[in-house]
């Protein structure tokens, strides 16, 4: 059994890259790797089984990146540090880390980068996911400016410190992702947040996180109204807080009423020893 670990990511704002290439369709933005993520544990099998926080189920995403892999029966055991479908990457955290361990196991020799490839391209075949893979691959907080090289980003001269969060429910990226009338407006205004941080060479976390909030807003994805409870109670604590791309969850620069402490960080996707 090998075991493997990948954090997850926050995405602050997106703009969507079109292309039928899989390797090449995906995001620009600004996200960021956390120190919370998922653990998956792979051993051999007579059938492919995943079993996820307990349970046993079909994960398409995770299945898709490891028939790249191998044609191996394999038995995947995922943990997620924290809840799917919220805007953490854990989609692809559990992909990567699912691929990590297994290609540990096998002793296939697979590149890093030919690794995160594929978890990529899994991500966007299941719109689970455009640009989650790349901080989680690379760790850190980090802009992605070039289109059609999904792995490619710069690191943001930011003093990252606590982020707070709290979930309170899944978004479906798939539908977001696929709206004509969604990807018009998040196209549109995900380039222009991406061109407010590139002119700020001394931005501060706080001021990403509120270029973050009017992207959600003007995007029309700021809609839950526990979320917006939530960042309107920070901003009157002289905070900032934003939505999470994609779910109903919060993180903000201050602590408030039911959050978690999550920190920014630079550790990558791989195996554990």
């Amino acid at each position: 059994m090998i075991k493997a670990f990948s954090p997850g990511n926050i995405t602050c704002f997106f703009s969507i890259v079109e292309n039928k290439n899989p390797l090449k369709k995906g995001s620009l933005g600004v996200s960021f790797a956390i120190d919370k993520g998922a653990i998956a544990e792979v051993s051999r099998s007579k059938k492919n089984v995943i079993i996820v926080n307990k349970v046993k189920k079909r994960f398409p995403t995770v299945e898709t990146a490891l028939g790249f892999l191998t044609k191996e029966p394999l038995n995947i055991v995922i943990k997620t540090q924290l809840p799917i479908g919220c805007g953490y990457g854990m989609s692809g955290a559990c992909t990567l880390a699912a691929l990590f361990a297994a290609n540990g196991l096998l002793k296939l020799k697979k590149s890093r980068g030919l690794l995160a490839l594929m978890a990529h391209r899994a991500e966007v075949i299941n719109n689970t996911g455009l640009g989650t893979v790349t901080a989680e691959f690379l760790g850190g907080l980090l802009i992605r400016d070039r289109k059609g090289s999904p792995l490619s980003a710069k690191r943001l001269n930011i003093d990252t410190k606590v982020i707070y969060y709290r979930s309170f429910g899944p978004i479906n990226t798939k539908k977001v992702i696929t709206s004509k009338e969604m990807k018009k407006k998040i196209n549109q205004y995900g380039l222009k947040s991406i061109n407010k941080i590139k002119k700020d060479k001394k931005i501060k976390l706080a001021q990403l996180i509120k270029i973050s909030k009017e992207f959600t807003e003007k995007a029309g994805l700021l809609k839950d109204k526990r979320v917006l409870k939530v960042i309107s109670e920070v901003e009157k604590n002289k905070g900032a807080a934003s939505m999470n791309m994609l779910g109903n969850s919060v993180f903000s620069s201050i602590p408030f009423e039911g959050c978690s402490k999550l920190r920014v960080s630079n550790v990558r996707a791989g195996i554990l020893k």
